[in-house]
């Protein structure tokens, strides 16, 4: 499964989220620096690998028109998501994944800043895999405007 791109996919959407009736998580566009870091442990065959902590940083353009996603924009083949809830400032939401044996089920849940210039988040994903192995991640994450897009 790529979970690292699901995963990065859905960060990045959450930074600009939406309900499913398509209200913005309330953040200015601009020009956006964010940095992600996942941490967790994967169990096969009686064995356990603690997966470091390894944060990504990524400066992108946050146009209008990118907050139009919804979390349901992310189902598809491998994923769903159920239980959506926003508030305008704060966006949280179940993702159901499976792909190849692999299944993983999570929450996200982001929150934007008053005036909209920042905001961060938490993902917890768990699941098992072929064989009866298991894994448990964490992502944190947090988003800055630093200016305007060029």
């Amino acid at each position: 499964m790529r979970l690292h791109a699901l995963t990065t996919v859905a960060i990045t959407a959450t930074l600009i989220a939406s309900t499913a009736s398509a209200q913005s998580l309330g953040v200015k566009p601009g020009k956006w620096e964010t940095s992600h870091t996942f941490t967790g442990t994967v169990k096969a065959q009686g064995m356990s690998m603690s997966l470091p902590g390894k944060t990504t940083t990524d400066t992108q353009c946050i146009t209008e028109e990118d907050a139009t996603f919804k979390p349901e924009d992310l189902s598809g083949e491998e994923c769903t998501t159920s239980n959506v809830q926003s508030t305008g400032k704060s966006i949280s939401f179940d993702i159901d994944c499976s792909q190849s044996g692999t299944s993983m089920t999570g929450r996200m849940e982001t929150t934007a800043s008053n005036d909209g210039t920042s905001m961060e988040g938490t993902m917890t994903m768990e699941g098992s895999q072929p064989g009866g192995g298991s894994i448990d991640m964490k992502g944190d994450f947090s988003g800055t405007r630093i200016g305007s897009c060029s």
